[in-house]
């Protein structure tokens, strides 16, 4: 969201919305610490931008439009913002057969290539396919976490079936225990009997977690878990935290109703579970990758193909945004995001 989105749809929230009824919304979409709102310290209205702007810095703000439209889509003010920023307007995205197809997501973003991560969301849909994803690169800013707002959008187009939690463990020091909570919280599991400090060894204790946080029955699923873990970048885990993730990625990796994704995980799995995981390996977007996805929205936003003259345009423009994008930002010159941008630019103007 823009500076100028957040600033309209808080405006409208904090006008359908007292703080009663909005803070139902956040214990809904297991946001319960955003929940405690303090009305009339800053105001209803900065708080719920503070709260909209968390939301998408945090990566859920998608959400919290979607449950805002489904319930009070009527409004006025709703159908006012919908009409000003049309790229959070659902009706205004393209149908796809299946979620994982989407090119363009909600909030305007657009999702290129990637048809190893595609492929494999479909797989982990498959009943008796594998449920554990890692995501890892050898290049910068490739895409890998930019993942999150696929998965995003796929579990906003199945609910309420399926429901998404996700951790940046490059945010703050975490050790089992502790994620543990923070999984269990937003899954609605009672954890406040297990002490912070483990009394026994890590792997006996770590397995406690994952049992209370996972079932061993592996029943048909009433809802979906989607539990994305990022970061692994920037802190080293712990011995204790590698064994709770093994363990974690053991349980779930055959599970009907759970699903786990590791985002620059590079760390190696016990081989039991290790052969049993799907792996992608994010590669820079090539040509032809570019090529297809400006093929397709042309198609999408003009009903027909362009012609070997009109690809050659836009391809050249896409070449000229990202030197001008790249000179502008010399230090991050190497990010393939870069490339992102400038395709987004040139789509936009189709």
């Amino acid at each position: 969201m823009t500076g100028s989105e957040i600033l309209q749809f808080s405006q409208a929230v904090s006008e359908i919305y007292n703080d009663a009824d909005f803070a139902n919304i956040l214990l809904a979409l297991n946001k319960s610490p955003f929940a405690k709102l303090v009305a009339g310290i800053i105001g209803f209205q900065n708080q719920v931008a503070f709260v909209v702007a968390i939301a998408n810095s945090e990566g859920w703000a998608d959400q919290l439009v979607m449950t805002v439209i489904k319930e009070r889509g009527h409004t006025r003010v709703i159908k006012e913002f919908l009409v000003n920023n049309p790229d959070w307007d659902p009706a205004k995205n393209p149908p796809v057969l299946d979620p994982s197809d989407a090119l363009r997501l909600l909030g305007g973003k657009y999702f290129i290539g990637r048809s190893g991560l595609r492929g494999y969301l479909k797989r982990m849909n498959i009943t008796t396919d594998r449920k554990v994803l890692v995501i890892t690169s050898d290049h910068r800013k490739v895409g890998k976490t930019y993942s999150r707002d696929l998965i995003n959008f796929i579990v906003e187009h199945r609910k309420p079936l399926e429901r998404r939690i996700y951790e940046d463990l490059d945010a703050a020091d975490y050790d089992p225990v502790t994620l543990a909570k923070k999984l269990g919280a937003a899954m609605n599991r009672d954890l406040s009997g297990v002490p912070d400090q483990p009394s026994q060894q890590a792997a006996r204790s770590n397995q406690e977690l994952v049992s209370l946080l996972i079932p061993t029955a592996n029943e048909p699923a009433s809802e979906v878990w989607w539990i994305i873990l990022d970061g692994f970048r920037r802190k080293i885990l712990s011995e204790a935290m590698k064994d709770f993730i093994e363990r974690l990625a053991k349980q779930i990796v055959d599970r009907q109703d759970f699903r786990l994704l590791l985002i620059n995980y590079t760390y190696e799995l016990p081989l039991d579970v290790d052969y049993l995981v799907l792996k992608e390996k994010v590669e820079p977007l090539c040509p032809q990758e570019l090529e297809e996805f400006v093929v397709h929205m042309h198609e999408i936003k003009k009903g027909m193909p362009p012609t070997p003259e009109k690809l050659a345009q836009y391809l050249k423009g896409i070449k000229d945004q990202h030197k001008a994008i790249m000179e502008k930002n010399p230090a991050s010159a190497q990010d393939q995001l870069l490339i992102n941008i400038a395709v987004t630019q040139v789509v936009e103007e189709m």
